[in-house]
């Protein structure tokens, strides 16, 4: 195999150029050793498509959240994180959260260091997370027997009630708020 990786042999042997964040300049093969700053750098460069909004959007692999992957010396990041990381500006006990809603974008002015609450936060005015609520007791036994009494769907109380119709399912079930 000429000391490739797998994947590289596979596109020499197809004919198709190497990928040139893992070539040197001579000419061979590299797996490891790039610096944070050369892996952003390629990102930056190769990786992105820089959309009208301002948002570098990630084209490699996206988990189905939309949040692009990639593996640096062995280990799987996400992208966005790597991205901060590259400037320093990551405590390992922190979130990387995007100021722009797009969970694919990669582009450092558009990310931020925060904490869960304020990734939650962030969610939430976006309308991508509903705010968690609590229902008193006497709400969730009114639910149960609302339903129990027939004539109104699981889908109807959770649209009064402002939760999600499987919320409202364990609601019913007892799987939530026992009393």
């Amino acid at each position: 195999m000429l000391g490739y990786c797998r994947q590289h042999y596979a596109q020499m042997y197809a004919g198709l150029p190497l990928s040139p964040l893992l070539v040197q300049k001579n000419g061979t093969h590299r797996k490891h050793g790039l610096t944070l700053q050369e892996v952003a750098e390629y990102i930056e460069r190769e990786r992105v498509t820089k959309l009208s909004n301002g948002c570098w959007e990630w084209q490699g692999y996206k988990e189905p959240s939309g949040h692009g992957q990639i593996r640096f010396n062995g280990k799987l990041y996400l992208v966005s994180r790597l991205m901060l990381m590259a400037r320093g500006e990551v405590p390992p006990d922190k979130l990387v959260c995007h100021r722009c809603n797009n969970s694919s974008c990669v582009r450092p002015s558009h990310l931020y260091v925060g904490t869960h609450a304020d990734n939650t936060r962030d969610a939430v005015l976006a309308g991508r997370q509903y705010p968690r609520r609590r229902l008193t007791l006497e709400q969730a036994q009114e639910i149960r027997q609302r339903y129990a009494a027939g004539g109104i769907k699981q889908s109807d109380l959770a649209a009064e009630y402002g939760y999600t119709q499987g919320a409202i399912g364990k609601i019913i079930r007892g799987d939530q708020y026992k009393y």
